[in-house]
């Protein structure tokens, strides 16, 4: 079974935890994952945590972000305000990552660092280009053809 454990801090509406959720997104599309953990949720946005967990329903799985026991494919998880403990193994969430716990064939758990070149100074220069230069930007970066630049003139 794979397990993804992370802080509620994920659903903060910044640059960086936008870039965090976008490359969540496009590790679970090549990764299995059983069961997601969400810790502190009760201090996350509502209408943030409705909308993670409508966009990570597209995976069918479990969602769960309420503290409490529970029993997923014969492994006993105790879901703690700011721990997992998977049988006797207690994993910490860290901002910027999120945990990916295997259970089998034995329970270990790798943090993934999902924020490396999510840089704050690029949000404010990203915040402040124009609408036909970020158009241009994304079409090179996308390898469209270059368009007219006469709006230059």
């Amino acid at each position: 079974m794979n397990i993804l454990y992370f802080h509620s801090n994920l659903l903060r509406d910044t640059y960086r935890c936008r870039q965090v959720r976008f490359r969540l997104w496009g590790f679970m599309r090549h990764t299995d994952i059983d069961a997601i953990f969400i810790a502190e949720s009760d201090k996350a946005d509502a209408l943030e945590l409705q909308a993670l967990k409508t966009q990570l329903g597209e995976f069918g799985c479990l969602i769960l972000d309420k503290s409490g026991k529970y029993r997923i494919d014969d492994e006993l998880i105790v879901f703690e305000p700011l721990s997992l403990l998977v049988d006797d193994q207690r994993f910490i969430p860290l901002d910027g990552s999120v945990i990916l716990i295997e259970t089998q064939p034995e329970i270990h758990g790798n943090y993934i660092a999902l924020d490396f070149f999510a840089d704050e100074d690029f949000a404010d220069y990203h915040g402040e280009i124009d609408a036909q230069s970020l158009i241009e930007l994304k079409d090179l970066m996308n390898g469209r053809p270059k368009r007219n630049k006469s709006h230059l003139n």
